[in-house]
């Protein structure tokens, strides 16, 4: 993909008021720092501390070989046991305003032909960040963040369960993902942390973990050390809007004039446009995970547990273990019982696994599409307004390619034609 455009810079001795970015979890750190090597003057708002969000808890895995939107068949299955209650992974609030209508798309987005398109389009994305992560994570970096390259291991414990992963392995292969099949006795002998019964598993090599935490902070302090104005704690409250156009941001810090406003506030990014008139398809997420140093029993790799919806990965010297969503619940507030049973669904296959330490307890909002598409790109009626949210579970996959191409959005008259499927406009619940 070519670089971004540069943008136009003001004439000598003229002041233009800055590309304010709104979100400082990843994907708002990257694109700050994209705009900025663009030639933008950058200002970063962030309402709590910068990568404390979603970015902050996540299981931080880089996968263009699991680009498979959370909309297809074998998820309508999930979401009808949620309906009555009989689902671990998902719950649904069905009063929560949004959620109905978003279940509608969802549920049309999960035919075969559909889903297919979306991760065909979302693992172009993915595969175009992987490389650009390698520019942005040389070795020291790299390492202060963890990054593993041993791939990712999906587990199954049903050959039901493994004959759908092989199936979706098949369709990653054709999209020119590595992927291995391991029977039983292979896992036992690639994983052996893992206990039975277990019907086998599927590698893909290419894959990668690191710890998002500490690459937001890495790469907060790289943007600001370029000339961005990094500024935590600066709750936006609203957009100010003169004369048809977007003027400035309103918060905690009073108004602050905008040329252009990036919105790429997760979960909260639908919120703060809708008094736009633009009606994000955005729904909140909530997602829980444990951390801890392990006294023993810490697998080789990031494990995929399918049948619990689990993932465990470790980094820096812990473990992390996320899992579940309760969709359409807008506080970030946790909630013990699913502590819990993520707890206990994962010394089903790891008996061996312990805290040597304290266990961190951390939940937080994803920010989901019906369809699994990020929203990228300018919003109609308010052309110097873009959106950077909606990528679900990929944020930390996606943020590079996200940045890249907002900085193209400001850099050229009309957005680049990859971003077609993604743009908000017609996507409105």
């Amino acid at each position: 993909m070519p670089r971004p455009a540069p943008l136009i810079r003001s004439a000598p001795g003229v002041t233009t008021p800055p590309v304010v970015v709104v979100g400082g979890g990843i994907v708002g750190v990257l694109t700050a720092l994209e705009l900025r090597r663009a030639g933008a003057t950058v200002t970063l708002l962030e309402r709590g501390r910068i990568g404390e969000g979603a970015s902050y808890g996540n299981a931080g895995l880089l996968v263009p070989g699991d680009p498979w939107p959370l909309a297809r068949p074998a998820a309508v299955v999930e979401g009808l046991r949620a309906l009555v209650g009989r689902s671990s992974a998902l719950t649904v609030r069905w009063r929560a305003p949004g959620v109905v209508p978003w279940v509608g798309r969802f549920l049309l987005a999960s035919r075969p032909g559909a889903a297919l398109r979306t991760g065909r389009l979302v693992h172009a994305l993915a595969a175009e960040s992987l490389a650009r992560y390698q520019e942005l994570l040389p070795e020291p970096l790299g390492a202060a963040c963890g990054l593993t390259r041993r791939g990712w291991l999906h587990v199954h414990r049903s050959p039901g369960s493994l004959a759908a992963g092989v199936r979706q392995a098949r369709a990653a292969g054709r999209l020119g993902e590595a992927w291995r099949l391991l029977d039983g006795p292979a896992l036992a002998r690639e994983e052996p942390a893992l206990t039975g019964p277990l019907a086998g598993a599927i590698l893909y090599p290419g894959d990668q973990g690191l710890r998002s935490y500490p690459l937001v902070q890495a790469c907060a302090a790289q943007a600001a050390a370029e000339g961005v104005c990094v500024r935590p704690g600066a709750a936006a409250w609203a957009l100010r809007v003169r004369g048809g156009r977007v003027t400035g941001v309103v918060g905690d810090f009073g108004e602050l004039q905008a040329s252009h406003v990036v919105v790429a506030a997760g979960a909260d990014s639908a919120t703060l446009l809708r008094p736009l008139g633009v009606r994000l398809p955005i729904l909140s997420g909530r997602g829980h995970s444990l951390t801890f140093t392990a006294a023993d029993g810490v697998p080789s790799r990031p494990l995929h547990l399918v049948d619990s919806h689990l993932v465990v990965a470790s980094a820096l010297g812990s473990v992390r273990i996320s899992g579940g969503m309760d969709l359409g619940i807008g506080e970030a507030r946790l909630d013990p019982a699913r502590l819990a049973a993520i707890w206990t669904e994962c010394q089903r296959w790891l008996p061996g696994l312990r805290p040597a330490g304290p266990v961190e307890e951390w939940c937080g909002r994803r920010p989901m599409t019906p369809d699994g598409r990020p929203v990228i790109g300018p919003v109609r009626g308010a052309p110097n307004v873009l959106v950077a949210s909606g990528h679900g579970m990929l944020g930390v996959t996606l943020a590079p390619i996200t940045a890249r191409l907002i900085a193209r959005c400001l850099g050229e008259a009309r957005p680049p034609v990859e971003l077609g499927p993604f743009l908000p406009r017609g996507r409105a619940l």
